[in-house]
C-alpha cells in the first residue's frame, strides 16, 4: 500500500512517497496514549549531563548519539518497541512550532550523527530538523509498525507569543495537521473523532478571561476532534469544559491534583500516568520517596478501580530523558521500565 505525504520543511514542501506492507490497524479502542518526543532538548546533552554525578542515561539503541539524532533505522526500532506494548497503545507526538523550537532547543539531527551541544552544529553530519518537519517521518515509521498516532501540540510559547496571539497559533497548527487527513492510522475515539492533545502551562500563555473563552469556543467548534487539554487548567469555570462533549482534561500531576480535577470534571477528566516525580538525575528518579505509590499507579492506568470512561490514559513518557520519564529501553535501566509498563498495560480491562 502506498501513501503520499507532504513533508513541510523550512525550505518548502517536499513531496515524498512512503510505502508500507503493514495492514491497517484494527479499529480496537485506544486505551493509552504515550507521549513520544521526536527530537531532544539540545541543552540536556551539554557538559552538565556528561558529569559523573549527573548519572547520564541514554537510549539503549544508539546510546548518547541517538538522543538528539533520528534516522529511519532509529524510528523503525522505536516504533517496533512501542507496538510491542500492545495494539491499544497510540503515541502522542510532541510538536511545537519552529520559533518555539529555536528558543527551547527542541529538535533533532536527522539521518546523521550528533556530536556537539546544539543539534545541527559543530561538526554534526545530519540535518537540523524541527518537529513539524519530522512529523511525517514519524508517521511513516509508526504506520509501518502498526502504531496509531495523535498530534500533541505544545503551546509553551517559548517564542514569547502571549494572550490573544495564542489562538491564531493553535489554529495554524490545526490547519497544518488537517492537510494530512484522512489518515487511517490517526488515533481516533470510539465515536470516530480524532484525538488532538494540547499541552502547555497557563502561566506561560498570558490568557485573559476573554482569551480563554475564545479558545474554548474554537475547540468546541471543531466537532470532529476530541481534545485532550492540559493548557487552560486554571480556568475558574469548569462548566466551560463539562458543557462540551469534545473537550477532555488531563494533567501530569500527583494524586491530589488529579483526584481534585477528576472530581470536578467527572467523565471528562482522563488519568495521566506518571511513574515518579519529575527529577533531573537517575538516582533521584529511582528514590522510593519519589516514586508514585503502586495503588495510585493502578488507578492512573485505569486498572483498579476501572472506569470505562477513563480511556484513553495519558502516559509520561516514552523518551523524556530531561525528566527521567523513560519507558524506552535505556543504557542504565535496560528494559526494566519497558517491561514493567508492558506488564501493567496487560492488566487493563
Amino acid at each position: 500500500m502506498a501513501l503520499v505525504f507532504v513533508i513541510a520543511t523550512t525550505s518548502g514542501a517536499l513531496a515524498q512517497t512512503l510505502s508500507s506492507t503493514a495492514e491497517p490497524v484494527p479499529a480496537a479502542p485506544i486505551k493509552d496514549i504515550i507521549i513520544y518526543q521526536l527530537g531532544g532538548w539540545s541543552g540536556l546533552a551539554g557538559p552538565h549531563k556528561t558529569l559523573p554525578e549527573a548519572d547520564p542515561e541514554w537510549p539503549a539503541y544508539g546510546g548518547r548519539n541517538a538522543y538528539l539524532s533520528r534516522s529511519p533505522d532509529i524510528l523503525a526500532h522505536q516504533m517496533s518497541l512501542i507496538a510491542g506494548l500492545g495494539r491499544q497503545v497510540a503515541i502522542g507526538v510532541l510538536l511545537m512550532t519552529d520559533s518555539d523550537s529555536v528558543k527551547s532547543g527542541y529538535g533533532t539531527c536527522w539521518n546523521g550523527s550528533w556530536s556537539s551541544n546544539l543539534p545541527g552544529g559543530g561538526g554534526d553530519s545530519g540535518t537540523l530538523t524541527y518537529p513539524f518537519a519530522m512529523y511525517d517521518r514519524v508517521r511513516s515509521a509508526a504506520h509501518a509498525a502498526g502504531v496509531r498516532y495523535a498530534p500533541d501540540f505544545s503551546l509553551m510559547n517559548y517564542d514569547g507569543v502571549r494572550g490573544a496571539a495564542v489562538l491564531p497559533k493553535l489554529k495554524q497548527a490545526i490547519a497544518w495537521w488537517r492537510i494530512r487527513l484522512p489518515d487511517s492510522f490517526a488515533a481516533r475515539a470510539p465515536d470516530g473523532r480524532y484525538y488532538v492533545i494540547v499541552d502547555s502551562l497557563p502561566t506561560l500563555d498570558g490568557l485573559s478571561a476573554a482569551n480563554k473563552a475564545e479558545l474554548i469556543a474554537y475547540m468546541k467548534s471543531q466537532s470532529d476532534i476530541d481534545w485532550i487539554d492540559n493548557m487552560v487548567n486554571d480556568d475558574n469555570h469548569p462548566s466551560s469544559y463539562t458543557s462540551s462533549d469534545n473537550i477532555y482534561r488531563s494533567a501530569a500531576a500527583d494524586a491530589g491534583p488529579q483526584s481534585s480535577l477528576a472530581s470536578r470534571e467527572g467523565s471528562h477528566y482522563l488519568w495521566w500516568f506518571v511513574p515518579h516525580k519529575v527529577e533531573r538525575t537517575y538516582s533521584e528518579a529511582h528514590l522510593a520517596t519519589n516514586e508514585t505509590p503502586e495503588a495510585i499507579q493502578l488507578q492512573f492506568l485505569n486498572i483498579s478501580p476501572h472506569n470505562l470512561n477513563k480511556y484513553p490514559v495519558m502516559i509520561s513518557q516514552w523518551n523524556e530523558y530531561a525528566e527521567y520519564l523513560i519507558f524506552e529501553p535505556s543504557t542504565k535501566s535496560g528494559t526494566s521500565n519497558y517491561d514493567y509498563l508492558k506488564s501493567l498495560l496487560s492488566q487493563q480491562p
